[in-house]
């Protein structure tokens, strides 16, 4: 992050629905974001988008059964 704040996060599935939104307060330089309760979703392709400070960023993530 480029300062201190409040960056919103969205994980989408790949039909654009919203998985889950929650709000993190960030300090200025790298940080480490947790989603909880996310176990329960199937295996697929997720995007995860940081929206701070009026911009956007997408990464894709990929769910994976480990055994």
């Amino acid at each position: 992050a480029s300062g201190n704040g409040t960056a919103i996060l969205t994980l989408v599935d790949l039909y654009g629905r919203v998985i889950r939104r929650q709000q993190q307060q960030v300090t200025q330089g790298y940080n480490t974001v947790t989603m909880f309760g996310l176990s329960g979703l199937p295996v697929a392709t997720y995007a995860l988008q940081i929206q701070y400070n009026n911009q956007l960023v997408s990464e894709k993530m990929v769910k994976v059964n480990v055994q």
